[in-house]
């Protein structure tokens, strides 16, 4: 029996991103349990026919008209930000489970009633925080919870304006739920770039974001949106009791450096792919091997939400100059 996946939403970000990596997936799977590309849905006809001719799928340009013709286990909803709820809530009152691309939606109310719907249909809804699938970053989950870092002191990234859904989750991935955050930024409204709900994508010259986790540790983001695409987008520093690792960026080495011993440095093995699109590939499979054992995905749509929840806090702390619970 195969899953039969369908997307909705073809634009760039699916065509460059999701799409070549749901194919590779496909290609490299088990035998025994297949994976099928079945249907893609655009509003723009012209996007849903480039992409069926390329894949050998069916177009749509309806959701609901592809969900009433297929037969889909899995709905991959990459449309716009205010967009996805209505087709994820509509994939999931179908009974089809649905991974969604970050940002969950652009609201928070909206975000609610996915999270919602999801737990009454009893259907999986997961949402692509791809970077916590870059090989050095499960390294780093996989060296925080072996204790080999010891016990957590704090977390600290600096970050361009662009990563900033990614690094909130990360911060809360690695650190736990969060407690409060305080947040200092300066935004140029002249070049802000706002969808949705006014806390969504903003020109930043910096962002200044601290974080208290309930554990009592502690986490920052510090970036601007003016560092350049030509050099790293993002660096991590964890520092525990027995040592500290730091990620230079998104994807490649980490260096480990024990209190009482030599600093190592780990790289992926030659077998792994040491390029972006690999975050992808190792997200979305980690949703469709959740799924197929039944089990909860590994980032789940209130992981979604509370991305969202913890990003109005930041919000509220800027314009009251002080800290702020998210939820």
């Amino acid at each position: 029996m195969k899953l039969k996946v369908g997307v909705v939403g073809c634009g760039g970000v699916a065509q460059r991103w999701h799409l070549p990596a749901l194919s590779k997936i496909s290609e490299s799977w088990p035998s025994k349990q297949g994976i099928e590309f079945v249907a893609c849905c655009d509003l723009i006809q012209e996007k849903a026919d480039a992409v069926a001719k390329q894949y050998g799928v069916r177009p749509y340009t309806d959701p609901g008209r592809m969900l009433a013709e297929e037969e889909l286990d899995l709905v991959m909803v990459l449309t716009r930000e205010q967009d996805r709820a209505r087709a994820a809530i509509t994939a999931l009152k179908a009974g089809v489970n649905v991974f969604c691309e970050k940002a969950i939606s652009d609201s928070i109310q909206k975000a609610e009633e996915m999270v919602r719907v999801a737990a009454e249909m009893n259907c999986a809804l997961g949402v692509n925080f791809n970077y916590r699938f870059s090989p050095p970053y499960m390294k780093l989950k996989e060296m925080i919870s072996s204790g080999k870092l010891g016990e957590p002191c704090f977390i600290s990234f600096l970050s361009h304006g662009d990563c900033y859904h990614h690094i909130i989750d990360l911060n809360r991935y690695f650190m736990g739920e969060v407690k409060k955050v305080y947040a200092r930024y300066l935004i140029e409204k002249d070049r802000a770039f706002i969808l949705g709900e006014r806390w969504l994508y903003t020109a930043s010259r910096f962002k200044m974001v601290t974080f208290e986790f309930e554990n009592g540790f502690a986490g920052d983001i510090l970036g601007s949106d003016y560092m350049s695409y030509s050099h790293p987008l993002v660096s991590c520093t964890y520092a525990g009791t027995k040592g500290r690792a730091t990620i230079p960026d998104i994807v490649g080495k980490v260096i480990y450096m024990p209190n009482d011993g030599e600093v190592t440095v780990w790289r992926p093995s030659f077998l792994e792919k040491r390029d972006f699109s690999i975050t992808f590939e190792n997200s979305i499979r980690a949703f469709i091997e959740a799924i197929l054992r039944k089990e909860k995905p590994p980032v789940t749509g209130l992981d979604g939400l509370r991305a969202l929840q913890i990003e109005e806090a930041i919000l509220l702390s800027q314009e009251k100059g002080i800290p702020v619970k998210p939820y």
